[in-house]
């Protein structure tokens, strides 16, 4: 059992879906606190997973439903980042209904900085769970992201 957890403790109470919650704060929490401190504390929340998608896949085809929002909500944020600085919108010549994005230096600084937070935080839930136990935990969160795309599988 991992340190500081027992069976009368909240995280029995909560279940996974508590413990998902809780889990993505301890991220959450760093990312932003060391963000804030380099300067980048007006990274709107969901920020860093906008930025690493479109750095990473060199695309936003999927946030909607990596976000669980409606596509409104992904284009205020986008504005958002546009109007701070993270990201950039150009318009290919001859094609107004098409805009392409690409993260800016700033944006790309920030992408950086969550990815090294999300290293270290990565290698302390390694060092407790070992190798094969980080990779089924971390296929366990895949799973569970790919179900959320799969309306059929739960039968309603």
């Amino acid at each position: 059992m991992v340190a500081g957890m027992n069976e009368d403790s909240w995280h029995a109470a909560v279940g996974v879906p508590g413990l998902m919650r809780a889990a993505r704060g301890s991220y959450a929490s760093v990312i932003g606190a060391v963000l804030a401190e380099a300067g980048f504390d007006d990274l709107p929340r969901n920020g860093v997973f906008t930025l690493a998608l479109l750095i990473h896949t060199g695309e936003l085809t999927h946030l909607s439903d990596g976000l669980g929002v409606r596509k409104q909500a992904v284009g205020d944020l986008i504005d958002t980042m546009v109007m701070r600085g993270y990201l950039s919108r150009a318009t290919p010549a001859g094609d107004a209904g098409h805009a392409v994005l690409r993260a800016t230096a700033r944006g790309e600084a920030a992408e950086e900085i969550a990815a090294e937070v999300t290293a270290k935080v990565n290698a302390r839930v390694r060092e407790q769970l070992g190798e094969d136990g980080f990779a089924a935990f971390r296929q366990g969160l895949v799973l569970l992201a790919e179900m959320r795309a799969e309306r059929e599988w739960h039968g309603h």
